[in-house]
């Protein structure tokens, strides 16, 4: 080789190593903006869960507050309703001496069904009252709590899952440099074995034709040996480093997978603590009082159609007749005298 291109070649390695050394960092920086983003989602996550918690139980507050003034005003309609009764009621034993007339008259009997409704539903609203006030609305309140308090465990155990993530993500990191290390040292010690083969094979082809072999060429295959030696030494670290990164990577991914496919699912399944069940009991539980209270009301509506078919003006006529036979019973006939 002229001597002109020997300053050629080393500035072709030397570029090589450069642009190798870019790479290596290049995809060094590439990981850990990875890893960053990772971390950075991961803390967010949990975040997330406990804006969620805090979200559900300010709607599960704002039920509790509907729920109670809700049932205080049930409790208001049922305390006028049995006001307005009871006011009937009393005038009625007050003045009875006055009313012993009324109940030979239908409208008396259509008076005392809807005072007795009135008494009747009274009851029910106090009913509907007492289960949305004393029932439902603490139920509400314990749920809040428990959903506190679960969240709170389901958020530590989502951050130690994350611990392990990170562990794990940490030995990834690990691997990957320990793999690039090795991998240069590899190249290096691959690129001085190259260069003792071409050193021998220059000078072989020098002592062509000679019976012994010369000082030079000597010395070139004991170096050659030696860089082979260590050459093979570098690639089996580096066949064992490549293999623990390829572990560690598939490691990594399966983590990642396994909290992001199973792990995350189950933790808000676990921190809404049977949320859709629970509402579907307090709707149902609801629905029933409402049912029962619309039964009621149909049977007290029933018994105002029966009322309503019931009357009759003859009877009612005759009736107000038989009250008062002195007055309404005829007089004896004339007699021609």
């Amino acid at each position: 080789m002229s001597p002109d291109k020997e300053p050629e070649k080393e500035k072709v390695v030397t570029e090589k190593k450069i642009s190798s050394a870019k790479y290596e960092k290049a995809v060094l920086h590439h990981f850990d903006q990875q890893c960053k983003d990772i971390r950075n989602q991961l803390n967010e996550q949990v975040k997330a869960l406990g804006e969620r918690t805090e979200t559900q139980v300010a709607v599960l507050a704002e039920l509790e507050d509907f729920i109670k003034k809700r049932g205080e005003v049930e409790a208001e309609h049922a305390k006028n309703l049995e006001k307005l009764a009871r006011g009937i009621i009393q005038r009625q034993k007050t003045e009875k001496t006055k009313r012993d007339a009324w109940t030979h008259h239908a409208s008396c009997s259509v008076w005392q069904e809807l005072v007795d409704s009135t008494r009747a539903e009274a009851e029910e609203r106090q009913g509907m009252a007492n289960l949305l006030m004393k029932k439902i609305a603490p139920g509400v309140a314990m749920r809040a709590d428990d959903l506190q308090r679960m969240s709170k465990k389901c958020r530590d155990i989502a951050i130690l899952a994350h611990s392990e993530m990170h562990r794990v993500m940490t030995e990834l990191q690990t691997a990957m440099k320990t793999y690039q290390i090795v991998y240069g040292e590899c190249s290096i010690a691959e690129k001085k074995m190259r260069t003792a083969q071409d050193e021998l094979a220059k000078t072989d082809s020098a002592n062509a034709g000679k019976s012994t072999l010369s000082r030079k060429q000597k010395q070139c295959q004991k170096a050659l040996s030696k860089r082979a030696e260590k050459y093979r030494s570098v690639r089996l670290r580096c066949t064992k480093a490549r293999n623990e990164y390829i572990l560690c990577v598939k490691a990594a991914n399966a983590s990642l997978h396994k909290f992001y496919a199973d792990d995350l699912s189950f933790l808000i399944d676990c921190a809404d603590l049977g949320m859709d069940f629970w509402l579907q009991s307090l709707i149902g539980t609801v629905s029933e009082a409402r049912k029962d209270l619309a039964m009621k009301e149909m049977t007290s509506l029933a018994d105002l159609e029966g009322l309503r078919d019931s009357l009759d003006a003859r009877a009612d006529k005759q009736s107000f007749f038989e009250s008062r036979p002195t007055v309404f019973m005829l007089p004896k006939p004339f007699e021609f005298k």
